[in-house]
């Protein structure tokens, strides 16, 4: 649930990229509440209770009538890393045209799959057979007592006593992701809007319960807010109107229209007779609330965007405690401090190097500090007298989507909706205090069981999501958040997953035990496993690499390779080989002969980070998509460049890839949503599918017949082949 994307031609847009792999950044310690992540794993970890794990487990996987439906088995992790700013290429630039070297190409191995696997044959059929939704943060906002906190959680609402964090209510009735929340004064009201909703609900704080509905707009509701004293609800939305509305009586009071595009964020001044609000037509308007017109004399526009036709977009807006001040934000990540009388420019602040989210914008309840939160995942500290900054607090590492302060302004809540995280930073220190993990974030790693039944998503925030494909019976665990790789199937029942407290754990769902794995120095960061299950390999990051038979017993080593830390590892089909991708720093891939333990050969190119890294099935071909933009396939017999394919910049680079279970094809994901297949033979682009959300990680099912694939909105799309007409 991002923000829009801005206009063509600025230089900051939706597909905003992540710019701290998640083991840069150590996640703050936790607070209970409705949001902690305890449950089975968690007691599985601190007090080793495998069976209680189990138990959860089996009870949210087993299919009623058939025990364990065959049980969940061997399967190959598809390794993937969130996407990251692309570093500069040295790969000269060919307009996304395969460049190919004649290495010539072994016969494949004949693989067993099913009747509809998807093929270079039958790819003009693909269309897409299912969608998989999880929890989306959405806006927060402190009750003005401070007492209380208002969570958006996709289309739900919930309320959470502000210093336990345990939940007191939670407030369902809307059909779109939550996107705006106001509280009125006495806190007794609570409005909410959302997407693809046109109607605003109102809700009684203190029973939960629906008071009205407002309608009348005819898009749905992208900002709200309370007057101060309680009485007037304004509202905009996509129908390019914003409405005042009689608070008590769900009356329409004003309607107001001006806006050449979307509005943005709305605020009542503190006495409120004025309303303001900011614009994608780049203006920012004062509005007379009783009149229902236009403030005379007051006028602001945002500077002009690079096309020298639009001007960027305004995005949030803030009155100062004392009305004289009105603050802009903008999608060229500059804040603007206006006469709030005139409009005329005060001071610019300067210093985020994205856009200003709408909800974005919070003065200091003394006037003298303003926060802004913005798409490069920072919220900056600014001194309102000077416009100089204060200080800037990390603690995300994606998009953040909302901030709020509370009524003293001790506090401070953040929301990155793709991190699937809430911070709650002390501003006093000026540091995070507590941090929530809610649904997963976006889709990092997607791995399938080879019966073809489930599918275990890792979200960026670590949380594994365990499904059954047929019926959407689903179990989540608290994985790591700052691992690249957290889980991997294993044959007979079992897995293996990096919990959130560094430790490997396998489970036997059928046995009904699990053994915490020991022996790797550093801390655990990547698991892969052979397809047959009998190398269980963990990387670190201080670059050691542990290897388990048949995942157990303690760890032997693998001889050292360069590599400063194993950020992706991945089996060749046969379990002979095992490929790993350093990191950032160390974009090489090493090949390693399992049987002698030793580095077989170390293969160059890359320039950016490796986003993800596969094996051919049945074959010895090798591939990584890098974010340097090119898809790189070698011949890790000899580590020959076979072909390499350029993103055009447009896509800007490959976030996803994975062969498809015959061998013959190659998908990609790109962050601007793009979903292409190609040949591996000739480097033909086969075919290619349009998703405006924008992708991250993909893959296929061992049958073939499934091809998952990972949005930015932290949905998963499956695709399969269309029945022939």
């Amino acid at each position: 649930m991002t923000e829009d994307a801005p206009v063509a031609g600025t230089s900051v847009t939706e597909d905003a990229p992540v710019e701290v792999p998640p083991e840069e950044m150590p996640e703050p310690e936790r607070r209970g509440g409705m949001f902690s992540s305890t449950g089975c794993l968690i007691a599985l970890v601190v007090g080793l209770v495998g069976l209680l794990l189990a138990v959860c487990l089996i009870l949210a996987l087993v299919v009623p009538g058939s025990p364990l439906r065959g049980v969940i088995s061997t399967g190959a992790v598809v390794p993937t890393m969130p996407a990251v700013t692309p570093e500069s290429s040295n790969v000269p630039p060919t307009d996304g045209a395969p460049i190919a070297t004649g290495v010539p190409q072994a016969p494949l191995t004949p693989i067993e799959l099913g009747p509809n696997a998807i093929s270079a044959e039958n790819i003009a059929r693909i269309t897409r057979t299912l969608e998989i939704t999880a929890s989306v943060l959405g806006p927060v906002a402190y009750s003005p007592d401070g007492s209380m906190i208002a969570v958006g959680v996709s289309s739900s609402i919930s309320l959470i006593d502000a210093q336990s964090l345990d939940p007191t209510a939670q407030l369902n009735d809307h059909s779109g992701k939550i996107t705006t929340l106001a509280w009125s004064a006495d806190g007794s009201l609570l409005a909410s809007g959302a997407s693809d909703d046109n109607d605003i609900r109102i809700w009684d704080t203190s029973s939960g319960s629906l008071v009205r509905t407002l309608r009348g707009h005819s898009g749905w509701i992208r900002s709200l807010a309370f007057s101060p004293d309680g009485r007037t609800l304004a509202s905009g939305s996509t129908d390019l109107s914003i409405r005042v509305w009689d608070a008590t009586t769900g009356a329409a009071l004003q309607t107001l229209t001006g806006h050449g595009n979307l509005p943005g964020g709305i605020a009542f001044s503190p006495d409120g007779t004025q309303l303001v609000s900011a614009s994608r037509d780049g203006t920012v308007r004062l509005w007379d609330v009783a009149a229902g017109s236009e403030v005379d004399g007051f006028n602001f526009q945002t500077a002009m965007s690079e096309d020298g036709m639009t001007r960027y977009w305004a995005t949030g807006v803030a009155f100062s405690p004392d009305g004289r001040i009105l603050a802009v934000g903008s999608v060229d990540g500059n804040i603007y401090l206006l006469d709030a009388a005139t409009g005329n420019q005060i001071r610019l602040l300067r210093g985020h190097t994205n856009w200003i989210v709408i909800r974005g914008l919070a003065f200091s309840p003394d006037g003298q500090l303003l926060y802004s939160a913005s798409l490069d995942s920072s919220i900056r500290m600014w001194d309102v007298a000077t416009g100089a900054a204060v200080d800037t607090l990390i603690g995300h590492r994606l998009d953040i989507f909302s901030i709020a302060l509370s009524p003293d302004g001790t506090q401070l809540l953040s929301v990155s909706d793709q991190e699937g995280r809430l911070v709650i930073w002390d501003t006093v220190t000026r540091q995070p205090i507590s941090s929530l993990r809610v649904g997963q974030g976006l889709v990092t790693g997607i791995s399938f069981s080879p019966d073809n039944f489930a599918l275990a998503l890792t979200g960026y925030n670590g949380t594994v999501q365990l499904r059954l494909i047929d019926d959407g019976t689903s179990s989540t665990l608290p994985g790591a958040a700052n691992a690249s790789q957290t889980f991997a199937f294993l044959p007979n029942g079992r897995f293996v997953l990096i919990t959130e407290q560094q430790t490997i754990v396998v489970v036997d769902l059928i046995e009904q035990t699990s053994e915490v794995l020991r022996g790797l120095s550093g801390r655990p960061i990547s698991v892969a496993t052979s397809r047959d299950g009998r190398w269980l390999v963990i990387g670190s990051d201080n670059g050691d690499i542990g290897i388990w038979e048949d995942a157990q017993g303690v760890a032997q080593l693998l001889n050292r390779s360069e590599l400063p830390a194993a950020l992706l590892m991945n089996f060749s089909f046969d379990g002979r080989w095992l490929a790993v991708a350093g990191p950032a720093t160390d974009p090489r891939v090493a090949i390693y002969d399992i049987e002698s333990r030793r580095v077989e050969r170390v293969i160059s190119g890359p320039t950016g980070t490796i986003a993800a890294i596969g094996w051919q099935p049945g074959g010895m071909l090798l591939a990584a998509a890098s974010l340097d933009g090119v898809l790189w396939i070698w011949d890790a017999t000899t580590g020959a460049l076979v072909r390499q394919i350029v993103a055009p910049a447009e896509l800007g680079w490959y976030a996803g890839m994975s062969f498809s279970p015959d061998g013959r094809m190659i998908a990609t994901s790109s962050p601007r949503g793009v979903l292409q297949f190609w040949d591996i033979t000739t480097g033909d682009e086969l075919a290619s599918i349009e998703i405006p959300t924008g992708l991250t990680t993909l893959a296929f099912s061992p049958n073939g017949e499934q091809l998952a694939v990972a949005l930015r909105d932290n949905t998963v799309q499956l695709f399969g082949i269309a029945d022939s007409q």
